[in-house]
């Protein structure tokens, strides 16, 4: 099975993608993507704007669920945005049915999170309940 993850730069976006599978195989370069994003040289350039996209993502465990989590934890410790790419109707409706589509912008495509404005700051449910973060 082909997993692979890529972090590009795209405008003012960095874009973090997903290929395949989305579990414990490869959480730790997830992470690691995440951490480069954070880095110091790219904080300094101002608040971070993230999109994982999970667009060639079509299975997702309990532990990249968690690192989906983690990933939107930090960048928003960061002071950031990060937007999730989802477009297999399985994915969409996990994310429904737990209820994160409340907690994260989820969006068809990369160039749709890119382009959607950014609405109060990235403030947004997950932000104003402490139960998530």
């Amino acid at each position: 099975m082909l997993v692979d993850v890529q972090v590009a730069d795209e405008g003012e976006w960095t874009i973090i993608s997903v290929v395949g599978e989305l579990d414990l195989a490869v959480a730790p370069r997830i992470r690691h993507a995440v951490a480069q994003t954070l880095g110091p040289a790219r904080l300094a350039a101002g608040p971070p704007r993230v999109v994982l996209d999970l667009g060639s993502v079509h299975f997702i465990d309990s532990t990249g669920l968690g690192i989906v989590l983690g990933a939107l934890r930090r960048v928003r410790v960061a002071g950031g945005v990060l937007r999730v790419v989802v477009v297999e109707p399985q994915l969409t409706d996990l994310f429904t049915l737990l209820e994160l589509d409340t907690i994260f912008e989820l969006h068809a495509s990369v160039d749709a999170a890119t382009s959607a404005a950014l609405v109060g700051d990235s403030a947004s449910a997950a932000d104003r309940d402490p139960r998530h973060g």
